[in-house]
């Protein structure tokens, strides 16, 4: 059938529903950084009688990062478990992620050298090159976080290794209190580190969770029926959006991601893992068309639809990204190339 093109069937949440999860949640932070803040290119746009929608998009985007925590802290249980030398690892990957920030990143930061939009010293450069501050774009601020849950997963490990009781205490108190504890980070350089740390954390955390307890690999061996696995994550997305709603918990965000992702492991959207290859780049690039400061004022030349604007900013996103890694590549196969013929 032709829409089988687009969409395939899945039996669990594998690298490719890690990705189609990422895809989406790349368009939702979008329009997070699009329509929830009051910017300039926010406030130029003209939404008719749908104002409140598209802020409700936008503020409702901001789940984006629970699901990309989500899906790291689970990939990341699935990737490490059982191996050796775990810290080594770890820091392998840390170094992985810097060099993979400092490629994407060293495009737009030239382009808006050579534009004259961007006037930074030596100092805040290395800060922000560094991971210890999101100065020159606001959204990487993210990396930072991520790393700091990577250098905490021998924790996470063995709190996920004890008896069953405890973990099931521990994830309570994680979930519930350490967004609580987020809203009392000291005064500082590293306050918003600190903020963010205790907030995200419980994302990150229960993606490890399902990961070592096989969740979606034991819902699916219960509900063997697709239509029974359908209504069981349509119930649990319903209900969370309700809560998340009415009463904003945290968790009800996290039950949402989890829905989603169980939904993932039915189905998996081609065009979301299209967009999840390249999600990266496309968080490290996209604000540069909203930030005032840079490309914003451009963009309104374009045209003031906000979903036209959305497109024309997840397009150029995704075709910069796209175009960043394949030189990236081309130059890895140059100089792969250039080290075989020496031997």
């Amino acid at each position: 059938m032709r829409w089988e093109k687009w969409v395939s069937s899945s039996c669990g949440f594998d690298k490719e529903s890690s990705l189609a999860i990422k895809g989406l949640a790349i368009l939702l932070m979008i329009a997070h950084h699009l329509f929830a803040f009051s910017r300039p290119l926010t406030l130029a746009l003209d939404y008719g009688e749908n104002k409140q929608l598209y802020r409700f998009i936008g503020v409702s985007g901001k789940m984006c990062v629970v699901m990309f925590m989500f899906v790291a802290g689970y990939g990341t249980f699935v990737s490490l478990q059982g191996k050796s030398n775990l810290f080594g690892l770890l820091l392998k990957k840390v170094k992985a992620i810097y060099f993979e920030f400092w490629k994407i990143s060293a495009f737009p930061i030239i382009g808006l050298l050579l534009l004259g939009l961007l006037n930074v010293g030596l100092f805040e450069f290395v800060a922000n090159a560094l991971c210890l501050s999101s100065s020159i774009n606001g959204t990487w601020w993210f990396l930072q976080t991520y790393i700091i849950f990577l250098l905490l997963v021998p924790v996470s490990f063995m709190l996920v290794s004890v008896t069953k009781y405890a973990q099931l205490l521990i994830l309570l108190v994680v979930v519930v209190i350490f967004p609580l504890l987020s809203k009392y980070a000291p005064d500082g350089y590293f306050r918003s580190s600190i903020h963010y740390a205790f907030y995200y954390f419980p994302a990150f955390y229960c993606g490890i969770f399902f990961a070592k307890h096989q969740i979606y690999n034991r819902v699916l061996s219960v509900f063997v029926k697709r239509s029974s696995q359908v209504l069981l994550f349509g119930v649990v997305l319903a209900l969370a959006f309700a809560v998340r709603i009415v009463w904003g918990f945290n968790i009800a965000t996290i039950l949402i991601v989890a829905a989603l992702c169980g939904f993932a492991s039915l189905w998996r959207i081609r065009f979301f893992v299209l967009l999840g290859e390249y999600s990266m780049g496309m968080w490290l690039i996209h604000d540069f068309f909203i930030d005032p400061r840079y490309l914003s004022k451009w963009m309104i030349l374009i045209t003031d639809s906000p979903i036209l604007i959305f497109l024309a900013i997840a397009l150029i996103s995704y075709f910069l990204a796209y175009v960043i890694s394949r030189f990236w590549t081309s130059v890895d196969r140059v100089i792969t190339g250039s080290a075989l013929q020496k031997y």
